[in-house]
């Protein structure tokens, strides 16, 4: 059976009248005053989102600095190393949260697989499942320290991130959530309670000389406790864990997540691994130093932070929108704006960066570091430059270019501060850090230039598309078209060509499906072919509709000979391989009716001769919200070597459902076959009921099994990888198809006995 179908594209299957442009009331307005417009104009820079997402880094980045600050006054340097430490381990767990789960969800969110609920509560569950397994992690490490007698300051602090890490990742999820919808607000109000919390405490603690490092980390647990507990309550209703779905989210996320784990642990490496080499190659309280000289080159995060935060959102809806073009532009944008405004801030801390150390640290041990601060603080411009080309390669989902870019840097960070620091101490380590920034962020445009240089479907068949569609009638040949594949099998690849809201392609359709041939010299006779079966299809089963649910077929528009293709509408719906596989737990009930549907509405096209020819769940487009199934790629059926029964065309449709089923060997989720296999089932079952000579079902079974038997002959068994594939397809199918046919017939028997018995009473 060919799988070709329109397949994940919702459109219209005509003239999308909704999308057309409404006449407008014209009101006849006073125009605004000046100072009016002015107030708007400050309000909306205030209340914007980039103001407001520059505020909560603000917020963040201050919180940390005077967090680090207070630490740094109210102990010695070694307890300021020892805090530091501990940050790097909180930070580290962080990243992977934001890789395995926080990026695919803002990524991912925009699907239509799940609800917005569904989507959110399942990326809670993944952030709770991690929260376990860090604390698992954690408290094996202070067991083992506790029991080789480690440093009892390590110790402890490893025995209080038990309680720390928690709580900051649920923080770090309620944060992401509020800036994946845009809602900068609530993640400002957020971080601001954490600030209220955790500031006071530290400041308490310095007062009354009870300042350490595991106080400062208890400090920074109860203020993420408390705030993010509160926001989970109020915005629990937004959550829901669909409990059917857990395991196909937990793999989507993983497939996008294991690669950005990667490319985060690299980044991780390359932002900490000053800290974990200098107590072993200087001391802590050398290690306290430098973490107040990072804490002071820092002091620009806020900034940084603040776009990064919207970066992904935006980078997500270019490249959505505009593809890769306008996702190039976009990254270009941001990297200008990102390294301009970073730059004002290490000439400011190029001139006052000692001044600054001898300001806000009074101990001795910190005084003329000036040349390290400024070295940091140009790393922390370097790396500026390199986070958008990393958010435009994530919003592509290329995370295997992001791991290799970061790759790079983290290897030439790890191996230059290590060499250096070796060398000239704090000031090499700072040099190796500036290396690896450089280095990382030269890799990262390099990945990304080279991923959008690469041809993707629309650029190399953006040519031949236009030489079809300039052969319809009163093509428009200034309107831009999106084109994107959609669908491929064994024929040919479908691309769907979309223009904007203004324009049409032709005759007012702006959604179009072209079905590209190989340039063969059958591949015209195909398309004609399938440009019958088609037309007979749309004729008999478009727009009819059986208990609220309605037939569609898309229209076949033109046939083009060069090059080879077929030009139709637009079909709306996923197809039924996907949807059963994304929701498995579709009640038996759902698609015992949608097969009733399916067949009442294809007899009448049965009883003309002509059946589908087909028939696959790919060629099942399912549109839950519109009670839509669409029926696509019809065709002529090949011959078969067996005589084709003119009474029973609907034979080999079946035929056809139940090889697509039972040639399915790759599917290992249990309920997802048991979906598929229960809607084949409940197809078969629903005709051999409508049957109007219920005698001839043997005769029909016979007929089905034939067809069967002879399409899996058709299967390549040649002596390759494939043929044996092909072969254990073929042993496992045909006892699958009789298995179906047995319940399909036994269904059929206890409904007329149910029915006998119910008439009798």
């Amino acid at each position: 059976m060919q799988k070709i179908g329109v397949k994940d594209r919702p459109s219209a299957l005509g003239v999308d009248r909704n999308a057309l442009p409404h006449p407008e009331r014209h009101v006849l307005q006073e125009p605004a005053s000046r100072s009016a417009t002015a107030w708007a104009a400050i309000t909306r820079i205030i209340f914007g989102t980039h103001a407001l997402a520059l505020a909560d880094q603000a917020v963040v980045s201050g919180t940390s600095l005077l967090s680090t600050v207070l630490v740094g006054r109210f102990t010695q340097p070694s307890q300021l190393g020892i805090y530091a430490i501990g940050l790097s381990v909180l930070g580290f767990v962080l990243a992977v949260q934001d890789a395995l789960i926080l990026m695919p969800y803002t990524i991912q969110r925009h699907r239509s697989s799940r609800t917005p609920a569904q989507h959110a509560g399942l990326s809670l569950l993944h952030s709770v499942w991690l929260s376990a397994a860090a604390i698992v992690v954690l408290a094996i490490v202070a067991v083992a320290m506790i029991a080789l007698w480690a440093a009892n300051d390590l110790t402890w602090l490893v025995c209080t991130l038990v309680l720390t890490v928690p709580f900051a990742l649920q923080r770090e999820f309620n944060r992401t959530y509020a800036f994946a919808h845009l809602n900068v607000a609530n993640a400002l109000i957020l971080d601001a309670g954490v600030a209220a919390v955790q500031l006071p405490v530290l400041a308490w603690l310095g007062w009354t000389d009870r300042m350490s490092a595991v106080n400062a980390s208890l400090a920074l647990a109860g203020g993420c406790a408390l705030t993010s507990l509160v926001w989970l309550y109020l915005a629990r209703q937004n959550f829901s864990i669909p409990t059917g779905r857990v395991r196909q989210a937990t793999a989507e996320s993983w497939r996008l997540g294991k690669w950005l784990c990667a490319g985060q642990i690299t980044v991780t490496i390359q932002s900490y691994v000053s800290y974990w080499v200098l107590p072993l190659l200087v001391s802590l309280a050398e290690t306290g130093v430098f973490a107040a000289c990072n804490s002071i080159a820092s002091v620009a995060n806020p900034l940084l932070s603040a776009f990064r935060n919207t970066l992904t959102p935006r980078s997500v809806l270019a490249f959505k929108e505009g593809g890769v073009e306008r996702l190039r532009r976009q990254a270009s944008r941001d990297a200008l704006l990102l390294v301009g405004v970073m730059s004002l801030f290490w000439v400011m801390i190029l001139f006052s960066g000692d001044f600054l150390m001898r300001l806000i640290y009074h101990d001795h041990g910190y005084d003329g570091r000036g040349d390290v601060v400024t070295i940091l603080a140009l790393a922390v411009l370097a790396t500026a430059a390199g986070a958008s080309a990393s958010n435009a390669m994530a919003s592509m989902e290329r995370p295997r270019a992001v791991v290799v870019a970061t790759s790079v840097g983290a290897f030439v960070t790890a191996t230059a501060v290590w060499a250096f620091t070796a060398e000239w101490g704090l000031l090499g380590a700072a040099y190796g850090i500036l290396a690896g920034s450089v280095a990382g962020s030269a890799a990262r445009w390099v990945a990304f230039l080279t991923v959008a240089a690469r041809p993707g479907p629309a650029d190399h068949v953006r040519a031949p598309i236009a030489q079809v569609l300039q052969q319809l009638a009163q093509p428009n040949p200034a309107v831009d078209w999106d084109i994107r594949q959609i669908g491929e099998g064994f024929q040919g690849r479908i691309y769907g060509i979309r223009t904007g809201r203004d324009h049409a392609i032709w005759q007012g359709y702006r959604d179009l499906a072209v079905k590209l041939y190989p340039d063969e010299p059958a591949a015209v006779e195909t398309a004609k072919r399938q440009f019958d079966a088609q037309m007979r299809l749309h004729g008999s089963v478009d727009g009819r509709t059986v208990h609220d649910w309605t037939l569609r077929a898309p229209l076949p528009l033109h046939v083009s000979e060069t090059p080879p293709a077929l030009v139709m509408t637009m079909a709306a719906g996923t197809d039924l391989n996907k949807f059963l596989a994304a929701l498995s737990d579709q009640p038996p009930e759902v698609l015992a009716a949608m097969a009733r549907v399916l067949v009442t509405v294809l007899r009448p096209h049965w009883a003309t001769g002509s059946p589908h020819g087909d028939l696959c769940l790919q060629n099942i487009l399912y549109d839950p919200a519109q009670r839509i199934l669409t029926l696509v790629d019809a065709d002529k059926p090949a011959c078969v070597g067996v005589v084709f029964n003119q009474r029973y065309p609907a034979a080999y449709d079946l035929a056809g459902l139940l090889c697509d089923v039972a040639t399915d060997i790759r599917t290992v989720d249990r309920r997802v076959a048991l979906s598929k296999r229960t809607f084949v089932e409940s197809v078969l079952s629903a005709f051999l009921t409508m049957m109007e000579a219920p005698e001839q079902e043997p005769e029909l079974i016979a007929e089905i099994r034939a067809f069967a038997r002879a399409e899996l002959k058709l299967l390549d068994l040649r002596w390759s990888p494939r043929g044996l594939f092909r072969l254990i397809q073929r042993s496992i199918a045909m006892p699958r198809i009789d298995r179906m046919l047995a319940a399909a017939q036994a269904n059929v028997r206890m409904r007329h006995r149910l029915s006998v018995v119910g008439g009798g009473s």
